[in-house]
């Protein structure tokens, strides 16, 4: 086996299945598979999309991490809808709304001036107020 697919497919952590065919492995297995392929020859730009979708969390952790050592001499892209992996595998995040590059910022910026999570506001009215405190109703 040629020195630079060896390489990729240790990257990955799929050594010991080098020798199975692609349709027996599990769906973690060939999301694996696939940033094996895309890090063969040892590229410095790599794109990628949405490589952890679909996948449990201790893949996707576990391809993070593969992800993570692997960007030390490579610029690597990557398109995804969850802020989680943006958040574990990104220095800068760009936002795309209706085809249109509208940032690229640190997430650290764009929590700051986007917000950083989840706000609610509940407003009651002065007889819905009575109501709760009327029936006692545990708020939870």
């Amino acid at each position: 086996m040629d020195k630079k697919v060896s390489d990729a497919i240790e990257q990955v952590k799929l050594t010991n299945f080098k020798d199975f065919p692609s349709s027996s492995l599990s769906g973690g297995m060939k999301r694996r598979l696939s940033v094996a392929i895309a890090l063969v020859g040892d590229p410095k730009i790599v794109f990628l999309d949405e490589p952890s979708t679909g996948l449990d969390p201790e893949n996707r952790r576990q391809l993070w991490e593969v992800l993570a050592k692997c960007q030390k001499n490579r610029a690597i892209f990557i398109t995804t809808h969850m802020m989680e992996e943006a958040d574990a595998l990104c220095n800068r995040v760009g936002i795309i709304t209706k085809g249109v590059l509208r940032t690229v910022a640190p997430q650290v910026t764009l929590k700051k001036v986007y917000g950083g999570g989840y706000r609610v506001s509940i407003s009651i009215t002065r007889e819905e107020r009575k109501l709760i405190d009327r029936d006692s109703l545990p708020i939870m």
